[in-house]
């Protein structure tokens, strides 16, 4: 979804004072884990206390509302650059500064299911070492999510 920047911060501000914010996924970028449809929950999370494997909602310098796997930090002229990628995207995000972002994913509940994934459970925590570990996984997943014929990206959604 393309947001302004009050909107972002109403949406920190929302996630800070409520304690979570539930979202709708769209787009294939974070498949199989998040399939569109799926309600993911966020929480707040400062982010000097993210680790790497960790699903982070953001704001993008492009307008929009992003939840993608944490790669890498990196410093570049005394400021924390934080390095993001779509477990089936091809290529990683550009840099996003710590300002930008909103918390990190709690769990997926799945579409039509009552139980979904938690963020610190097991599962969750090998398939981030899964697609962390073999970068050629994004390429078979991105195909795998076309075949199906996930949507892609889109506009309308709360997330991509």
């Amino acid at each position: 979804m393309f947001i302004n920047r009050s909107i972002a911060e109403l949406l920190a501000a929302s996630l800070r004072k409520g304690g979570w914010l539930d979202l709708p996924a769209q787009g294939r970028s974070m498949f199989p884990l998040i399939r569109q449809g799926d309600s993911c929950r966020f929480i707040p999370c400062p982010a000097p206390s993210l680790r790497r494997g960790d699903v982070v909602l953001y704001y993008a310098e492009t307008e929009q509302l992003v939840a993608h796997r944490l790669l890498k930090v990196e410093s570049a002229n005394g400021e924390r650059l934080y390095l993001f990628k779509g477990d089936a995207n091809l290529s990683c995000d550009p840099p996003v500064r710590e300002e930008r972002i909103l918390g990190k994913l709690a769990s997926v509940r799945k579409r039509g299911r009552k139980r979904g994934i938690e963020a610190g459970g097991f599962a969750f925590r090998a398939w981030s070492l899964l697609v962390l570990s073999l970068p050629f996984l994004s390429r078979a997943l991105n195909r795998f999510a076309r075949k199906l014929r996930v949507p892609p990206r889109t506009t309308t959604g709360a997330f991509s």
